[in-house]
């Protein structure tokens, strides 16, 4: 079995889930009742998978194994409502809200009710700030690609030239947006200082000016200074290129944090003092992003085109069969979780008067969460075996 191709096991996986549907559908009154069922192969699918992890010893990728056992455990304790149903465990009371909370599934509707409650009473309007995340997350998109434009031709020394030009380019270009969005703002009477603009507000121009400025110049008119200045980058990075990544990367995470804090000011006097700090903030992502990416692709990171990486990460998955046999059980367990939510009312699209199941919905619910514990049984069977000793 193991020697069949990916697309085999996928078909194997497919026509697995139709006969299994079919047969206990057809002979409903014959075979076992699927909620009841299910957990129990579950849990024989739990003690297959652990075998077979134990057994496979030091492959490469064992821990993609691994994560499929924990996954597999995740789906069982949530069948048997982790131990309401099966082992007499009391359920969670949440006395404020009148609710018991017996497993996951049941309690995404409850959970979801109550965090648009608590987002609505504290005033929660995160748009301005995603779009915001989102143009800085398509303008490094942007610049990687502009980046790896021309990188197979071109000897490394003159890329990246081309690639810190890039920087200074994007640098001026966020900068300038800044300093027109301060600019536009009203003026600030009790503390101005020049042109009606706070002491702040103007050391957050002058930088937004400066530092693009700097890049920009040394790059066209000082070209012998920024070889000199790259050569001590090189050093820098050589030294400490964990450290110095890492430092741009927690000053857009901490950008974003504070997004999401400032998502929540909704008073007239905190949005007015938090619309002009938003802008610095604003400001010092987009330049440790830039950063952050140049660096990056300076030290030969990110310069895999995205098809090939798309292409690599195929044949992983198809070097690894248990994936299509999982793959389909998360699919059919995903469109359970559609039919248990009524996203997908099947009792309204599906009735068939007269047959033995008028109730389609739990009833497909139940059984196709029954066929992924089967599915990830048959993926445990084609778990790869212990490496030959040499």
């Amino acid at each position: 079995m193991r020697k069949f191709s990916w697309w085999q096991h996928l078909l194997i996986a497919v026509l697995v889930t139709v006969a299994i549907f079919a047969v206990f559908s057809q002979f409903r009154k014959d075979m076992p009742d699927p909620e009841e069922f299910g957990p129990q192969v579950y849990f024989i699918a739990i003690l297959m998978l652990l075998a077979g992890c134990v057994r496979m010893g030091a492959q490469p990728m064992r821990w993609l194994y691994w994560l499929v056992l924990g996954l597999c455990v995740f789906i069982f304790l949530d069948e048997i409502a982790y131990g309401v149903e099966l082992l007499g465990f009391q359920p969670i009371y949440i006395e404020r809200y009148n609710f018991y909370m017996r497993d996951v599934h049941s309690s995404i509707g409850f959970a979801r009710g109550v965090l648009e409650e608590w987002l609505l009473q504290t005033g929660w309007n995160p748009i301005t700030f995603l779009r915001i995340d989102l143009a800085l997350l398509l303008g490094g998109l942007v610049l990687w690609y502009l980046a790896r434009q021309g990188l197979q031709g071109a000897s490394e020394a003159r890329w990246q030239t081309r690639l810190l030009t890039l920087l200074g380019v994007a640098s001026a270009t966020t900068s300038l947006l800044v300093v027109g969005f301060l600019l536009w703002l009203p003026a600030d009477p009790k503390n101005a200082l020049l042109f009606g603009l706070s002491p702040a507000r103007l050391a957050a121009i002058a930088a937004a000016l400066l530092y693009p400025g700097l890049l920009l110049w040394l790059s066209f008119r000082r070209p012998d200074t920024w070889r000199r200045l790259l050569a001590r980058l090189e050093a820098v990075l050589a030294r400490h290129p964990t450290a110095i990544t890492l430092s741009l990367a927690l000053v857009v995470l901490a950008g974003f944090i504070f997004h999401v804090q400032a998502s929540f000011t909704f008073l007239p006097d905190e949005l007015v003092r938090l619309t002009r700090v938003a802008a610095t903030v604003v400001w010092l992502m987009a330049q440790a992003l830039w950063l952050w990416l140049a660096v990056m692709l300076w030290r030969g990171h990110l310069r895999t085109p995205v098809v090939t990486l798309v292409r690599e990460g195929w044949q992983t998955i198809k070097s690894h069969p248990i994936l299509m046999y999982v793959g389909v059980a998360l699919v059919i367990i995903f469109i359970a979780q559609l039919i248990d939510q009524n996203y997908l009312p099947l009792d309204e699209m599906l009735y068939t008067p007269n047959y033995e199941i008028n109730y389609w919905a739990i009833w497909t619910e139940e059984t196709f969460e029954m066929i992924g514990a089967f599915l990830f049984a048959l993926g445990a069977l084609v778990m790869p075996p212990r490496p030959a000793r040499r």
